[in-house]
């Protein structure tokens, strides 16, 4: 009788336990972090796209060439193999990395990266700062200087 209690109190609290192990969420990295992992890997990067468990970059070959490519989003490594390809001007040598844009915006208080993007000579970002509110900021990629903020 006892060994039949015992069944029916601890089988629905393993079962609990199991189910809420299974639904833990992926590890991802945050976007900065992994912005950072390209940039350590060599690659020159444009913009990056993240949602839970999948992000995308752009990523800039030799030729000026603009590549898309999975990421992944736990070791922030690019997956070979890009996923679609256009034609951007080669910058100049004094123009910055994402990088470098990305600690533009850290400057004025958002440090929390969502999205970077590379257009028309300027960075499209969008980031938190500390207390969660969301900002727009474009940062000219030949000064590394904010040129504008929205929030």
């Amino acid at each position: 009788m006892i060994s039949n209690f015992l069944k029916l109190l601890v089988t629905p609290i393993l079962t609990l336990t199991f189910s809420v192990a299974s639904a833990a969420p992926v590890s991802d990295l945050p976007p900065a972090a992994i912005v950072h992992q390209l940039v350590a890997d060599g690659h020159d990067v444009r913009g990056i796209k993240c949602k839970p468990g999948v992000c995308s970059a752009a990523i800039r070959d030799s030729f000026g060439v603009v590549n898309q490519h999975a990421v992944n989003a736990e070791t922030g490594k690019a997956v070979k193999n890009g996923i679609t390809s256009r034609f951007v001007h080669m910058p100049g040598p004094r123009e910055v990395s994402a990088m470098d844009a990305m600690l533009a915006v850290a400057q004025v208080g958002h440090f929390n990266l969502i999205s970077i993007e590379y257009r028309g000579g300027n960075y499209n970002v969008l980031a938190k700062d500390d207390a969660g509110e969301v900002g727009r900021f474009k940062v000219n990629a030949a000064t590394k200087s904010v040129v504008e903020i929205e929030k």
